[in-house]
């Protein structure tokens, strides 16, 4: 490690003679602060780790305002959650400081940010009463008459907080897929729920569909079900057809056709035979 004086003006080495000097420091010699992530838009809340190339400090302010020497030192990560403009600098052992580098850090929340707990909206479905809206930690009710909000979640007798997809059958009947199952809302008895135990592949369920004749169809990560009047009755995997056994989505036509899109391309089951569209 060295220092580097930094001269300027005019030197004289001989009477009548003139030179200017200007000498500037490398620019190696400023310690570098990197900060990951960087700034953005992101779900909450993120962990933001500062690090510096040599051994020194690394002072920061959260407000926006220019970091000093009597800023606060950083020690561990810096989580956030909310809007944040994080400012911040190094300084090695020989008192060289770093440029002051500026983040600003968001959340893409849409405006039930406050209601959900500060999570995304994920699927929504409505029966013109009541608008229904899945997060990643439970489920929204919202009177469309009334206004009147409400939130379900694991304490409430649903199976899983992660919402992955919701469905509507012909009964008014809500289906519920989460990272734990599927629950079935009836609207006087409550949370009833389908599991491993219960005939599910995974535990997981990815998306739901719903058939001709009311019936439901649930896909996960080891295969996509049928399942009738409450129970699974069905299962179907590459192995019957199906072009790959993650299914992500799910669509009935008006002739009963069922549509699977899958991480490996779309299957299409008439009930009989299968036909797989890929690239």
């Amino acid at each position: 490690m060295f220092s580097v004086l930094i001269l300027t003006g005019v030197f004289q080495p001989f009477p009548g003679w003139s030179l200017d000097v200007e000498l500037s420091p490398s620019p190696g010699l400023y310690p570098e602060t990197t900060v990951d992530p960087p700034g953005g838009d992101y779900r909450p809340p993120v962990l933001a780790r500062l690090e510096t190339g040599r051994e020194g400090r690394i002072h920061y302010t959260l407000d926006g305002t220019e970091p000093d020497g009597e800023s606060p030192l950083y020690s561990s990560p810096l989580k956030f959650s909310e809007p944040v403009t994080l400012k911040f600098f190094a300084v090695d052992g020989l008192g060289n400081k770093g440029a002051v580098q500026t983040h600003r850090y968001s959340f893409i929340n849409g405006v039930w940010r406050k209601y959900t707990r500060g999570v995304f909206l994920i699927p929504s479905v409505t029966d013109g009463k009541i608008f229904w809206m899945g997060s990643e930690d439970g489920l929204v009710f919202y009177s469309i008459g009334s206004g009147s909000r409400n939130f379900a979640g694991e304490g409430d007798g649903l199976l899983g907080s992660r919402i992955n997809d919701l469905l509507l059958d012909e009964e008014d009947n809500l289906w519920v897929a989460t990272e734990l199952g599927l629950n079935v809302y009836r609207d006087k008895t409550g949370f009833s729920h389908l599991d491993r135990n219960a005939g599910l592949p995974a535990r997981e369920v990815l998306s739901l569909g719903v058939d001709t004749d009311n019936s439901i169809w649930a896909g996960t990560k080891s295969g996509v079900v049928h399942i009738r009047d409450g129970a699974v009755v069905d299962l179907f995997t590459r192995k019957d057809g199906l072009a790959d056994n993650s299914v992500l989505a799910i669509t009935v036509d008006a002739l009963g056709t069922k549509w699977f899109g899958t991480r490996k391309g779309l299957s299409r089951f008439t009930g009989t035979s299968w036909e797989n569209f890929s690239e």
